[in-house]
């Protein structure tokens, strides 16, 4: 189940090999005021999927965030260290009643920020 924007076309597996679509995907949750710390995380998420989408490694139907991560991180579209980061606070932000402080937004922020300029186009 996708999470964030409506999933197009490309949501399960298709290419967009727009090279400025990945930082352009990042830039729009980044500048967004989130007014909730919850759903500013899970939109930075739902915005690393754009970013890796546009990328050509778009979330497969039936693939979890753990699994897009480590098939991301192989195929060279997504750096370990702020891919994890921000799919680890995914999953507390989706799966937990934990609490999701500023400090993680800011967290989240700096990944998304490092993914979307990171992702090769």
């Amino acid at each position: 189940r996708r999470v964030g924007p409506a999933a197009g076309p490309q949501a399960t597996g298709g290419e967009d090999n727009d090279g400025a679509a990945a930082p352009r995907a990042g830039r729009a949750a980044l500048d967004r005021q989130w007014d909730d710390a919850r759903a500013a995380v899970v939109g930075c998420y739902a915005a690393m999927e754009d970013v890796l989408q546009a990328a050509g490694g778009a979330r497969r139907r039936a693939e979890t965030p753990e699994e897009l991560l480590h098939r991301a991180v192989t195929e060279g579209h997504l750096a370990p260290g702020p891919g994890r980061a921000l799919t680890e606070l995914f999953l507390t932000a989706r799966y937990s009643s934990a609490p999701v402080t500023s400090a993680d937004v800011a967290v989240a922020r700096q990944a998304l920020r490092t993914v979307a300029t990171g992702v090769p186009s």
